[in-house]
């Protein structure tokens, strides 16, 4: 039999692996099935050839971890960074020493304050401190606060 033909149903059985799922292992895989495939012109040897698959997928493996690593922490940090200025509803209570959960967009994420709030309050994120949302209570307007920002917003339009 002709073993590159193994490797090339090999590849195409993996590359169907990899087009079904959001898994990046069967990546290297199919790089190291097409380097088997290659070996396979220089040998007849299968054990050769599944040596140079095996260590091949498990190389490209170990040596990406650290470059896919650094990808996830970095769209991490950008993802926490957009929270940034977004309200949400505090879930359990927070305070500077006590970590607790606030709700953003039906999600929730850990946080602390610089002043003890209540479930249920209304939040704004203000920082980003060690992977956790650092937040202030909403203060709610009365009614002679509301009448006071809308003069500012109304001198504000006509200049």
């Amino acid at each position: 039999m002709n073993l590159w033909l193994f490797w090339i149903i090999t590849i195409v059985l993996l590359i169907i692996v990899k087009l079904t799922t959001v898994n990046l292992i069967s990546i290297w895989f199919i790089i190291s099935g097409i380097l088997a495939m290659f070996s396979s012109f220089l040998t007849d040897n299968l054990l050769i050839q599944l040596g140079i698959f095996a260590i091949g997928g498990v190389l490209l493996l170990i040596l990406s971890k650290p470059l896919i690593d650094a990808k996830k922490e970095k769209e991490e940090k950008e993802n926490l960074e957009k929270l940034v200025g977004m309200k949400g509803i505090i879930k359990e209570e927070v305070s500077k020493t006590k970590e607790g959960k606030v709700q953003i967009n039906k999600e929730l994420w850990t946080a602390l304050a610089e002043k003890k709030i209540i479930e249920e309050k209304e939040v704004v994120v203000e920082k980003i401190v060690d992977k956790k949302l650092l937040v202030k209570e909403v203060k709610k307007q009365g009614a002679s606060e509301k009448k006071t920002a809308k003069k500012i917003e109304k001198k504000e339009s006509k200049k």
